[in-house]
């Protein structure tokens, strides 16, 4: 199955028709809605056949090699050794790959590479300081709800004997009379149990901060959207 196929469209299809079915395979394989074992690695393959199609260059050397025509510039994007190209076991071309044949190629001006170069710093220190970022707030987090967690452990008997009292104090005193005169300790105590249910809202910022998804979006995201912007590629 080559390129064409994977998106369900004709080797003729236009630019628009790419967009329009690469929408529609996206929603059908992105492993945020498909929960398949095969979705990851099918929305890579998908991604990878959208940035082939819809780049001039790329498209008629893989047009090319479909027509068993050898190709040199190609190869370097699918690391093949023979003209039988698919979309199965593509190279992830990184970003500094692409980046070093950027600064070599003498298509580019000298001060688009100056630019770049500059750009790129930027966008990648950026990145790294928002990883790093989301790593400490993480770790706050954690940190936060197992301070909590040790205070409670150490004064849950002093607690359990506060909360018995109040118990006490409404049962044989009535609510009017615990509202008059135990409102201080009525409020010691709903404090003390947001903080304890705080504890476990940290916890999953916590998780929530270095999950997958989130490093998804900064890194399979966010940076190459950048990193793009960087080098004046046409989005």
């Amino acid at each position: 199955m080559n390129y064409y196929e994977l998106l369900g469209v004709d080797s003729n299809a236009t630019s628009e028709d790419i967009k329009a079915a690469y929408k529609k395979q996206m929603k059908k394989w992105h492993p945020d809605i498909n929960k398949d074992a095969e979705a990851v690695s099918m929305s890579m393959k998908i991604n990878e056949a959208k940035d082939i199609l819809l780049d001039d260059v790329k498209r008629r050397d893989y047009d090319e090699s479909l027509n068993h025509k050898e190709n040199n510039v190609y190869k370097k994007y699918v690391n093949k050794e023979t003209a039988s190209y698919s979309y199965e076991e593509p190279h992830m071309v990184t970003k500094w790959e692409y980046f070093k044949e950027y600064l070599h190629s003498d298509k580019i001006s000298i001060w688009k590479k100056v630019l770049s170069t500059i750009f790129v710093s930027l966008e990648s220190a950026i990145c790294f300081v928002l990883k790093w970022l989301i790593i400490g707030l993480a770790y706050i987090c954690f940190t936060l709800s197992d301070i909590i967690f040790m205070l409670f452990y150490y004064t849950l008997p002093i607690i359990g004997i506060f909360t018995i009292v109040l118990i006490y104090q409404l049962i044989y005193s009535g609510y009017n009379n615990l509202i008059n005169n135990h409102l201080i300790e009525l409020r010691s105590l709903l404090i003390i149990v947001i903080i304890y249910i705080s504890s476990y809202v940290f916890i999953f910022l916590g998780k929530k901060l270095i999950s997958q998804k989130v490093f998804n979006f900064l890194y399979n995201k966010l940076d190459i959207y950048l990193f793009k912007k960087s080098v004046f590629y046409n989005l």
